[in-house]
């Protein structure tokens, strides 16, 4: 899913809000319904994510924690955690492993999980943080 430059993140909310209604209506789900509710849940954290990084962009900010600089480098879609990991080559060609100093944690219901990548000729590390908004 990409991102639309200069799209409100509140309007994109909104549409997917919409767009849920009218599947529940067709599955004959209440707003009470647990497929409901999680699918709302998800649409609400991509809504805060949108936010935050619209945010970002609008201040050409990096949010700083710790020793490690966090920029956003996109959206894509994924089967699965592996699938995933192999995505973050666009990002750094290299050997991406799990970074042991943060465990896979839990937040509002959705997987996180980092990783790292140590490019030697650049002298960097690179980590990444993997959100599984399913």
């Amino acid at each position: 899913m990409a991102d639309d430059d200069g799209a409100d993140p509140l309007d994109w909310e909104l549409e997917q809000v919409q767009k849920l209604k009218r599947l529940a209506e067709a599955y004959g789900w209440g707003e009470d319904h647990p497929q409901y509710k999680a699918k709302l849940k998800g649409i609400q954290a991509q809504g805060k994510l949108r936010d935050v990084a619209a945010l970002r962009k609008k201040q050409g900010e990096k949010k700083k924690a710790g020793s490690i600089t966090w920029e956003s480098c996109g959206e894509f879609n994924a089967k699965g955690f592996d699938e995933a990991k192999a995505q973050l080559k666009k990002i750094a060609d290299g050997i991406w492993v799990p970074d042991r100093r943060s465990p896979e944690s839990r937040s509002e219901g959705m997987v996180v999980r980092r990783f790292k990548c140590e490019d030697k000729k650049a002298g960097k590390v690179y980590t990444a943080r993997l959100i599984d908004l399913s």
